[in-house]
């Protein structure tokens, strides 16, 4: 029979136990509770931490994942088995297999280091709210309470990734399989709300039923019981976004080319099926730590559009949307992802923007009438072929660019050395693709 502390009352001070052999980290952590109204105990050895929980009732307990004299998912467990209603927050690294394991062993959260102190205490505050729901649900024999369940998917949170107005993102888990979670959050009053949704959902049903290696899985979606907002669960792909590789600036010509060819076929794909993304970006495109890409947020951007009708149709980042988003009242098609991923494959062999303007209404412009520096004269390596693929993709009039099964086509055949390579480079090199350029 479990033994209920509730020693915690509104004028006596939570108390929190720390266990983490980094003394910056455990002096920072300590700091910041003890002005928050936290009693704190603060200790460096894992085997210091049994001796207090014999002495001592924690409505959170934090464990520090690489302990030096004590395994931490064992010290997490004789946590959980002597004071099963303290919550407990492991820290460490950024790992997420240590961090599902952590989870399923009954850690409220996993906090990734170097800590943002101002989350960490979010999250401490989370946890100390959580224990005392714990107890109440016992104390009035409810149905047992189960730590972070999502109501609808059944999967364990691990940690927040991201945040913004329009919804969150985090890191979960579902059967030990490493998954990612999407929030959308659309404002009650929001005029035309269903009409976005609708548009939304509809979308995110054509990419839920596609299955190809380089376009990230939607495998559920709906309405959790209670709730206005539809949640995603999503394939979750370990390593980075094409963002960061780009500022990392390390890949090599042939990997560049390999990347560019993978983003060509997955959206070959989409194209194939009826599915527009609207949203082509770096950060849309995710890299597994063996360079494997992988297109994601199909239809995000639909839900940033909420001006109402008589609006610009700007769905992405402005340094890589198609001149035919500017237009008012314009609906931009396939053709407007061939422009995006246009000005991605210039950035991602120049390492420089095609059309980057001081400000939204000059980058705006650049769009709809600059021409940038051709690739070749700033990366002499790059195969003609592709400097006349570019050209071709940022033309102005969306009714000249190529579909994207022929940039496939073209870059498996530039990949493969084909007999067909000679005549494709035909087909690209033409004044108006060498005209894109100034």
């Amino acid at each position: 029979m479990k033994t209920i502390s509730t020693h915690t009352t509104e004028n006596s001070q939570p108390r929190i136990l720390l266990i983490d052999h980094t003394l910056s980290d455990l002096d920072a952590m300590g700091t910041a509770l003890r002005k928050a109204g936290w009693h704190v105990d603060a200790l460096s050895q894992g085997a210091d931490a049994i001796l207090m929980l014999a002495g001592a009732d924690y409505d959170v307990i934090v464990i520090e994942a690489h302990l030096s004299d004590f395994e931490s998912l064992g010290l997490l467990r004789i946590c959980r088995d002597r004071q099963p209603y303290t919550e407990v927050i492991m820290t460490g690294e950024q790992n997420y297999d240590l961090a599902i394991e952590a989870v399923k062993k009954g850690a409220f959260q996993y906090e990734p280091k170097p800590l943002n102190l101002t989350k960490f205490l979010e999250k401490v505050k989370e946890a100390f709210a959580l224990r005392g729901e714990a107890i109440k649900m016992d104390l009035t024999q409810t149905a047992q309470f189960t730590i972070q369940e999502h109501p609808l998917l059944g999967c364990n949170i691990v940690c927040q990734l991201s945040k913004s107005r329009m919804g969150e993102t985090s890191f979960a888990e579902k059967n030990g399989k490493p998954l990612v979670i999407r929030r959308i959050r659309l404002p009650e009053d929001l005029p035309d709300r269903m009409a976005h949704l609708d548009s939304f959902l509809k979308v995110v049903d054509l990419v839920s039923k596609l299955n190809h290696k380089h376009l990230t899985r939607i495998f559920e979606y709906g309405f959790p019981e209670g709730m206005e907002n539809p949640v995603l669960l999503i394939e979750f792909v370990k390593g980075k976004d094409l963002g960061v590789c780009l500022a990392e600036n390390i890949l090599s010509l042939s990997e560049r080319l390999e990347i560019f060819r993978q983003m060509a076929a997955g959206l070959s794909f989409a194209h194939s099926s009826g599915v527009v993304h609207h949203n082509i970006k770096p950060s849309n495109v995710l890299l597994s730590e063996d360079l494997k890409v992988k297109l994601t947020d199909f239809g995000i951007s639909l839900l940033r559009d909420i001006a109402g009708s008589g609006s610009i149709s700007l769905r992405g980042l402005p340094f890589y949307s198609a001149p035919e988003c500017f237009v008012v009242g314009g609906n931009p098609h396939a053709a407007a992802d061939i422009f995006s991923l246009g000005t991605i494959g210039y950035e991602l062999f120049t390492g420089e923007k095609a059309f980057r303007g001081t400000s939204m209404a000059e980058t705006a412009e650049l769009l709809k009438t600059g021409k940038p520096p051709a690739p070749r004269s700033l990366l002499p390596s790059l195969p003609p072929l592709v400097e006349n693929m570019l050209g071709a993709m940022l033309n102005k009039n969306p009714d000249e660019r190529p579909q994207a099964d022929d940039l496939c086509s073209a870059l498996e055949s530039l990949k493969n050395n084909s007999e067909m390579l000679s005549t494709i480079e035909q087909h690209f090199d033409t004044p108006e693709n060498r005209a894109a350029w100034h």
